[in-house]
């Protein structure tokens, strides 16, 4: 039964302790009596606590909780993308399309790309290029999506971004239009400026001296920045356009409030990083200083931003049997749970796998992790890199 840490509770003489009925006096629970351990899934361990039986597909660890032994698994999110758990072992193949790799769906049984599974569905020479996009399509995480290229649409006509998802025809090639008289005779990045199609930035609305950069922003958005000599004396140019205190992008305005004192009477006048300490603005501490990675799986502290911080695996630190998966895992946990159990030899016997894995369900999966002999089956050893083999 998997669990964690469990505590013998006898009221009468404490936590791991029971009456001796000859003495009346307390003393510690064997190491085989109850104690109120049985409920908790395990039996006293004689020091106040419960030692947890684990399964047969389980391993005691040394903080005293079972978790999936070497090349075993309990879900399929134990193992990698591409395999799915049966029996607690890793097999290839899917459920689900979360048993997939990214821009994969599971169709039946198998991993694909929707362009793949489709067959090639881009049949419109204007919108030839066959993408993955994520978003439900016929009950699947990703659909694909038909575009155009930079030659496809023909003279006249430009390749405009984005997408339309699941269909043949993208309806992204548009008339590069040079007169107008509204926003929706241009192509979808320009707008209708005194009956000419412009971009943003070729209206020139960066009109703030302090502000005089002007870079676009999404189809017809613009931000206005500062430059190292733009801002007034006393203050420095910092170019953070999205402002996690407020929430909010400075967009679409010729003053982007991104000029910050050089002293500071309060957070707002730093950057987002940083606080106003005694009028200077001083760099807030990381949450990797303190080094929160603690498990040694998830040694690699990555500090996101704020107080988000999240443990990453590296390509050696999960150990033989499993492989480090590329995503974050949980913000701000010592264990982020992106080892995933890698077990993809096929078998037809024992004789066919290494001497720490044996064949079971046609693939070889390891025997378990150990420390010493006794942590093996019968016929086995505990080999240096700590997994049983025979």
């Amino acid at each position: 039964m998997s669990g964690g840490k469990g505590i013998c509770i006898e009221t009468s003489c404490g936590a791991g302790n029971r009456v001796n009925e000859e003495t009346g006096n307390c003393e510690k629970c064997a190491e085989k009596e109850d104690c109120g351990c049985f409920e908790q899934g395990g039996y006293a361990n004689g020091k106040g606590g419960c030692k947890i039986v684990c399964e047969d597909w389980e391993w005691y660890t040394s903080s005293e909780t079972c978790r999936p032994a070497a090349g075993k698994c309990n879900t399929s999110s134990d193992c990698v993308k591409g395999n799915y758990c049966v029996n607690h072992a890793c097999i290839p193949g899917c459920e689900e399309d979360n048993n997939c790799g990214d821009g994969e769906n599971c169709y039946s049984g198998t991993c694909i790309k929707p362009c793949a599974y489709h067959n090639n569905p881009c049949t419109n020479s204007k919108y030839p290029t066959c993408g993955t996009y994520y978003g439900q399509g016929n009950g699947h995480r990703y659909t694909y999506y038909c575009r155009c290229t930079s030659t496809s649409c023909g003279s006249g006509y430009i390749c405009q971004s984005g997408y339309n998802p699941g269909k043949a025809d993208a309806n992204l090639c548009a008339a590069d239009a040079t007169s107008c008289s509204q926003n929706s005779d241009c192509i979808k990045t320009k707008i209708c400026h005194n009956g000419v199609c412009k971009t943003p930035c070729e209206t020139n609305p960066c009109t703030n001296t302090k502000y005089p950069t002007c870079n676009t922003y999404g189809d017809t958005g613009y931000r206005c920045g500062c430059t190292s000599s733009s801002c007034p004396s006393g203050y420095h140019c910092v170019s953070d356009y999205y402002n996690l205190r407020s929430g909010a992008y400075a967009t679409n305005s010729p003053d982007a409030k991104t000029c910050k004192p050089d002293v500071c009477q309060s957070n707002n006048d730093c950057r987002d990083d940083e606080t106003c300490v005694s009028g200077s603005c001083k760099k807030q501490s990381s949450p990797c200083d303190d080094n929160p990675c603690t498990d040694s799986r998830y040694p690699t502290c990555y500090h996101s931003y704020g107080t988000y911080y999240y443990c990453k695996c590296t390509s050696v630190s999960c150990g033989d049997g499993y492989k480090c998966e590329s995503s974050l895992g949980s913000a701000n946990k010592a264990d982020s749970g992106q080892c995933k159990v890698m077990t993809t030899e096929s078998c037809s016997s024992d004789d066919d796998c290494s001497a720490e894995k044996k064949c079971q369900n046609k693939y070889c999966v390891f025997r378990g992790s150990c420390t010493t002999n006794a942590d093996c089956a019968s016929g086995e050893r505990c080999n240096e890199r700590g997994n049983c083999a025979k």
